[in-house]
């Protein structure tokens, strides 16, 4: 029968859990689970006993190896930053040109230059300063 990853919402007496199937609402109960070692909050695998219009019952398969979704969040964190970046990058860029257009109509282009490094600088600090 197939595996779901599940998250344990809570635990009951008799080695029973409530869960959510992970990425979903819906909801269900899981049997045979080993209290001592699941706590609420943590990913499990879950096979399916019985599936009724108002009712999902599974039970207890494995607990789910948290590792690939921790490499996962990292490489997700790891995009957003870069993507961060690249935006604050390009903002101060944009806004530093805007006000070297605005200010410098009779400056030589080395007195341009230093003022477009200048207010690159000040225009947009990283969030991460």
């Amino acid at each position: 029968m197939q595996e779901f990853t599940c998250i344990i919402l809570a635990k009951a007496a008799d080695a029973i859990a409530f869960g959510q199937f992970k990425g979903s609402y819906h909801k269900l109960k899981i049997k045979n689970v080993p209290t001592s070692t699941v706590e609420v909050g943590s990913l499990c695998q879950v096979k399916l006993t019985k599936v009724e219009k108002d009712k999902v019952v599974g039970e207890f398969a494995a607990i789910s190896d948290a590792s690939n979704t921790d490499a996962e969040q990292a490489e997700a964190e790891k995009i957003a930053t870069k993507q961060h970046d690249l935006v604050q990058k390009t903002m101060s860029t944009d806004i530093a040109k805007l006000l070297v257009a605005q200010t410098t109509d009779d400056k030589t282009p080395n007195e341009m230059e230093a003022i477009l490094a200048a207010s690159a600088q000040k225009t947009m600090p990283s969030a991460y300063d």
